[in-house]
């Protein structure tokens, strides 16, 4: 049988997009949900970003459910570059906030988790990991699995320059934490993994 044309069944705007927010710059779905970065977004600043969720329940029609905007959002921390949804999970990657860790050091980028509790989605943590360094592209691309949530850093050197890494969090009891750090046996230079 011959494929059939798609075509778009709903056009859903973000309740407060202006012109250059750049809604929609990376999408991912699961099931019902929908989850749209929006990078540019300068609610607290210019380059704040955020990112959309949409419910789209079988067979019926588009609904906006909620912006999803980091804790303390800032100016610069790009917000929804990158996307990804499942299980009651949405990941919104934010490359250029600036973290500080435990031991008093600086990095640039980050991966928010939001949670959908009781219907409401909410932030529970950032993640990060000690052995990532700056430039690493932390967030570029992510996942979401029965299993935990997988964050793509492709200009990790952990075996070679640029080889790159696949970062795999579970949720734990006191909230998520690294499980693994994958990296291919045959990795080489510039890679990006």
């Amino acid at each position: 049988a011959a494929a059939q044309p798609l075509f778009a069944k709903d056009s859903i705007e973000a309740l407060d997009a202006q012109s250059l927010d750049w809604v929609g710059f990376d999408v991912a779905s699961s099931g019902d949900w929908t989850v749209a970065g929006s990078w540019r977004d300068d609610d607290a600043g210019e380059g704040t970003g955020s990112a959309h969720v949409l419910y789209t329940p079988g067979t019926g029609s588009s609904a906006y459910v909620t912006k999803l905007v980091l804790e303390d959002a800032a100016a610069g921390d790009l917000a929804g570059m990158s996307v990804a949804i499942g299980d009651g999970v949405a990941l919104v990657a934010a490359p250029g906030r600036t973290v500080t860790r435990g031991d008093g050091s600086t990095i640039r980028g980050t991966v928010a988790v939001f949670e959908d509790v009781a219907g409401a989605w909410v932030q529970t943590a950032e993640l990060d990991d000690p052995s990532r360094s700056e430039g690493d592209l932390f967030g570029s691309s992510m996942a979401v699995s029965d299993h935990g949530v997988l964050v793509g850093a492709p200009r990790d050197d952990a075996s070679f320059e640029d080889g790159g890494a696949v970062y795999v969090y579970q949720r734990g009891p006191s909230g998520w934490v690294r499980a693994q750090k994958l990296v291919p046996g045959d990795s080489g230079v510039r890679d990006d993994f």
